[in-house]
C-alpha cells in the first residue's frame, strides 16, 4: 500500500484522501514508493513546524523528503517521504478558495508529494508551477 495514512482526526473522506494520493503516485510513476501522510490539527502542526524548522505557528503543510535523489530502500520498500496536512488549514482554505474541506485536504497532500520529490515553490513561479501540476494530478 504506497500511502500509509495517519490520523486520530475525524470529519475528512480517508478513503477520498488516500485515493487522490495514490492516483497521484501511480501518475506521477511512484506506485511502487511509499509515502506517509499524517493530518493533524493546527497545534500538532505547530509543533511540527516548530521541530523541523524552528517556527513557532502553525502552516498547511511539510513534507520530509526521503528520497533526495535516491530512493531510500527499507526491507524492499521504497520510502518516498513523510507529509503532515493541517485539517485545520484546509477547511479555512476551502472557504477561502470555494471548494470542500476534503478537496483541500486532497490539493495540499499532492502539494506536499510534489516537495518529496523535489519541487519547490519559493518564487511565485515555482507556486505556479506546482499549483498548475497539483491540479493536473488531482484532475
Amino acid at each position: 500500500m504506497p500511502v500509509v495514512l495517519q490520523s486520530r482526526l475525524r470529519g475528512f473522506s480517508r478513503r477520498n484522501l488516500r485515493s487522490a494520493v495514490d492516483r497521484a503516485m501511480r501518475r506521477l510513476d511512484l506506485a511502487d514508493y511509499e509515502l506517509s501522510l499524517l493530518v493533524v490539527n493546527d497545534r500538532d502542526m505547530t509543533e511540527s513546524n516548530r521541530r523541523f524548522f524552528g517556527k513557532s505557528s502553525p502552516t498547511d503543510v511539510i513534507a520530509i523528503s526521503q528520497v533526495e535523489g535516491a530512493p531510500l530502500l527499507v526491507s524492499g520498500e521504497r520510502l518516498l517521504g513523510d507529509v503532515i496536512v493541517s485539517w485545520d488549514a484546509a477547511r479555512r482554505q476551502a472557504m477561502e478558495f470555494g471548494h470542500s474541506p476534503d478537496r483541500e485536504l486532497s490539493i495540499l497532500a499532492v502539494h506536499g508529494l510534489l516537495h518529496t520529490i523535489g519541487m519547490d515553490d519559493k518564487t511565485p513561479a515555482q507556486r505556479r508551477s506546482m499549483m498548475a501540476r497539483t491540479r493536473r494530478l488531482l484532475a
